[in-house]
């Protein structure tokens, strides 16, 4: 600091006393822009948690950990599914929410620029001019005028810092607003996820009631004829006839929920929701593993997380402008000009004036409103405090969550899978003895009943780890 101030006097000696407009407007500029480099803002990151992550929580051994840029999007690429790609950048240039948090980051960014500006003097520039008649006793009537151009410049000088402050605060909002931006990339890249594999979950269970409610039409045919021929009863018959018109209102109720989640989809992306979008007939695979063990510094890359932290660090920088708006405000105000009673003359040197005043401002009596204004910044910091803590505890929970049922969701699509296989063979076997007599048909259209029952929940179970997975990624802030 003394070097620079140094060096400001060596280069203030060399300035001419008048040239123009420029003496007192450089003085002030000068001045401005010496203590504006003295009040060079640096955000830290803020205090530590007031927990510590679990043991358990440490680097794998394998390095297999690998801590891509978090994009909001790049951990898409692997489920190795073009098409679910193409739709999350799609969705990422056209979805409406991401335009509106993009405007509410561009608003952020104008209102930082606006603070930042209180620490540069205002400058104005006046023209106007006057005619005025004066009558006298002892000398004639006779007209005057006037002319008047002039450069006037205003600058608080932050002797305090609670301007520094308040940019501090400012910046440290924009920089929470940019993570609520890179946040709601994330919601809308998981977002188009879920409701891809529900598509696909969707198409599937239709593709399974179809064939399902053929099948039993067949049965129901089947045994219609061997009504008609005296062998199976009307009781049968009308039981697989039941069967089959519930299998037919299964085919009416997928239809529709397939149409609902092709919308759903077509939303998402900025489309018109016609419900006409193509969709796949099996599930993209997980290619990569989860680790055995997750760095707690993972979350350290999670934007809502960081979002709180900048907050936090707004609410903290607030407080301090808020204590310091008892302290005395001085204001430094300055004029150059001319003033001629000829217009020809408002640019000829020898008729220009300058001016340079100071001002100080102290509080005395505010009817409470400083100390009022102080206590709200400090209540606002302890809700920016306790929401920062909620959420890192509501993201260790997430991602505590997402590992635990990543493990049972592996099980309980191989159970799935083994049950859909096993009933269906039951079911054929139930068939072959019927047919031959040994079984009613009772046990049949149960047979036929449990068969459905697993291909549906393997389907479900398969959707249900596709989606957990994107609940993992979207827990550690990122790709993994």
């Amino acid at each position: 600091m003394k070097l620079l101030i140094a060096k400001y006097r060596k280069q203030m000696m060399n300035f001419p006393i008048r040239s123009k407009f420029g003496a007192v407007t450089s003085v002030i500029t000068g001045v401005s822009l010496l203590l504006s480099g003295c009040q060079h803002s640096k955000i830290e990151r803020s205090a530590d948690l007031e927990f510590s992550p679990p043991r358990h929580w440490t680097p794998p051994e394998s390095g297999e950990l690998h801590l891509a840029a978090s994009s909001g999007q790049n951990w898409v690429q692997g489920f190795g599914d073009s098409d679910l790609i193409r739709l999350v950048d799609e969705a990422i240039d056209n979805n409406h929410d991401l335009r509106l948090a993009d405007a509410r980051l561009e608003s952020a960014r104008q209102q930082l620029r606006i603070v930042r500006s209180q620490q540069l003097p205002v400058f104005s520039l006046g023209l106007d001019g006057t005619v005025e008649e004066k009558n006298g006793a002892f000398f004639d009537a006779f007209t005057e005028d006037r002319y008047h151009l002039s450069i006037g410049t205003v600058w608080e000088a932050d002797l305090w810092g609670r301007i520094r402050n308040q940019v501090s605060a400012s910046d440290a909002e924009a920089q929470a607003t940019a993570y609520d931006f890179q946040a709601a990339q994330h919601s809308i890249a998981a977002n188009v996820c879920f409701t891809w594999f529900d598509l696909i979950a969707s198409k599937l269970q239709l593709d399974l009631a179809k064939d399902t409610y053929e099948s039993y039409r067949s049965t129901a045919e089947l045994i219609l004829s061997r009504y008609e021929s005296g062998i199976d009863s009307a009781l049968d018959y009308r039981l697989a006839l039941a069967n089959a018109e519930s299998a037919k209102g299964s085919v009416a109720r997928s239809e529709e929920l397939y149409k609902r989640y092709q919308r759903s989809l077509q939303l998402l992306l900025g489309r018109y929701p016609d419900g006409e979008i193509r969709s796949l007939n099996q599930f993209p695979e997980v290619l990569s593993r989860v680790p055995a063990g997750l760095p707690s510094e993972l979350l350290e890359r999670r934007p809502d997380l960081l979002a709180a932290e900048r907050q936090l660090l707004a609410a903290e920088a607030n407080v301090k402008a808020a204590k310091k708006e008892h302290l005395p405000s001085i204001t430094l105000t300055g004029a150059t000009g001319t003033q001629t009673s000829e217009f020809k003359n408002l640019m000829d040197g020898n008729f220009d004036y300058w001016n340079l005043a100071a001002g100080l401002n102290q509080p005395l009596f505010t009817g409470g409103r400083i100390d009022a204004g102080r206590e709200i910044a400090i209540q606002v910091y302890r809700q920016a405090s306790i929401s920062y803590q909620q959420t890192a505890l509501q993201a260790f929970m997430e991602v505590e969550q997402a590992l635990d049922a990543e493990a049972y969701l592996v099980r309980y699509l191989e159970a799935s899978k083994e049950s859909a296989l096993q009933s269906s063979s039951a079911e054929s076997l139930a068939w072959d003895q019927y047919t031959s007599g040994l079984i009613n048909i009772v046990t049949v259209l149960e047979a036929q009943r449990r068969s459905l029952i697993a291909k549906q929940s393997a389907i479900e179970a398969e959707k249900a780890r596709l989606k957990n997975r994107v609940q993992l990624h979207l827990a550690l802030g990122g790709d993994y």
